[in-house]
């Protein structure tokens, strides 16, 4: 099975669809290596690298479920996870913005769709994403 994440996020399983969600990506996200700003018609090629049932994030001071680490930008792993928190308030950040380009290089979906997603990932699982 792989993921490709477009202005959709796709999970093929052989050459079957298994499900669709529409995620929330970066407005313009940067690259694993940060020298550029990936732009539309690029392919990034990933696996998943770490998965943490809630992951904390210092630099926001947020929590975020069902994350799914894909890629290094530099101190920062970006990757898939659910609908963050902040950690000092523990209010739900961008509430009903799931679709839109609200977030910082990673790929944001629902907590269901989040879940979904977690539970069959694995580490090293190969994802292909396409700006």
């Amino acid at each position: 099975m792989r993921w490709i994440v477009r202005l959709a996020l796709f999970s093929i399983l052989g050459m079957a669809l298994v499900f669709a969600f529409s995620p929330s990506a970066s407005a313009a996200p940067l690259a694993e290596d940060e020298t550029h700003i990936v732009q539309p018609g690029e392919t990034i090629s990933a696996v998943i690298q770490s998965k943490i049932r809630t992951a904390y994030e210092s630099t926001w001071n947020i929590w975020m479920p069902y994350w799914l680490g894909l890629y290094w930008a530099g101190g920062t792993e970006n990757g898939f996870h659910g609908m963050p928190w902040n950690a000092a308030t523990g209010r739900q950040m961008w509430p009903g913005l799931v679709g839109t380009p609200i977030i910082y290089g990673c790929i944001m979906l629902t907590n269901e769709n989040a879940e979904i997603l977690w539970e069959m990932a694995y580490i090293g699982m190969p994802v292909t994403i396409e700006y």
